[in-house]
């Protein structure tokens, strides 16, 4: 079915489901210029929390009938193999965040045995297989502007366009959807170990430690072949030869119900 062509005209789109099921349905949207609501019924619901929407029929009623309206951007991430700079990347979209590291890691090695909706518990023994895993990747960051890589270092890395992130770990707690920039977090490591143990601190606000942030309106990521990719809580593929990725803003953003 042709999704944009089906909501063209509508006042809404409501969808029910998790941060994945939002992120399918946002490019339509954005294009066909309707607002969304996210009626959360996912593990995380990352979308519904930073927007203030909850599965109250009436809170969505007053909502609608209100008719306001506030903006998303919508995230990009392109890539590339090594000595393709000059070539056209292709890409995919995101809300919330996108990261290469350990957690991309885990949500790989779940969505490999994944056959179903699954629970918070589904999670753990990618976790455990994850920390067993081998050293982390290498990550060069350079933000639009600057020659110099702003980041560069063994560790996990989130682009982020909101605040939300699982487990309320939230590593970029400034990141605005609205304002045109995406928030990068780095969090040295060598190993998961090392990257959990960042992130536990992080979601006791304990302080980050070495963590290195940046914000910019473009920003281009080198990679290591072997690195995991992961949007908005879905495994991305981007091939076993892929070195660089391209991390952007559309010019159209996602119109979302304001429900404040």
């Amino acid at each position: 079915m042709d999704l944009e062509a089906a909501i063209i005209g509508a006042d809404a789109t409501v969808v029910a489901g998790g941060d994945g099921t939002v992120l399918s349905v946002a490019p339509a949207c954005a294009a066909a210029a309707v607002p969304i609501y996210h009626l959360p019924a996912g593990n995380e619901n990352l979308f519904a929390r930073e927007f203030g929407m909850d599965a109250n029929p009436a809170r969505l009623a007053r909502a609608l009938q209100r008719g306001r309206t506030t903006t998303c951007d919508v995230g990009r991430c392109g890539w590339s193999g090594a000595g393709h700079a000059s070539s056209p990347l292709p890409s995919r979209p995101f809300l919330l965040m996108a990261s290469v590291g350990p957690d991309a890691g885990v949500v790989h090695r779940l969505h490999a045995c994944r056959t179903r909706a699954v629970g918070h518990r589904a999670y753990a023994m990618p976790i455990v297989e994850e920390l067993a895993g081998p050293a982390v990747s290498r990550v060069r960051v350079w933000c639009e502007g600057d020659p110099r890589p702003v980041i560069d270092g063994r560790g996990m890395l989130v682009v982020a366009n909101c605040r939300q992130y699982a487990l309320r770990i939230d590593p970029c707690p400034e990141a605005n959807p609205g304002d045109g920039l995406l928030d990068a977090c780095f969090i040295p490591a060598e190993t998961a170990v090392d990257a959990l143990a960042a992130l536990v601190r992080l979601r006791l606000r304990c302080g980050g430690g070495d963590v290195v942030r940046a914000r910019a309106a473009r920003m281009a990521v080198a990679i290591e072949p072997s690195a995991r990719l992961q949007l908005d809580g879905e495994a991305a593929a981007i091939g076993g030869t892929a070195a660089r990725l391209e991390f952007s803003i559309d010019r159209v953003p996602l119109l979302v119900i304001d429900v404040r």
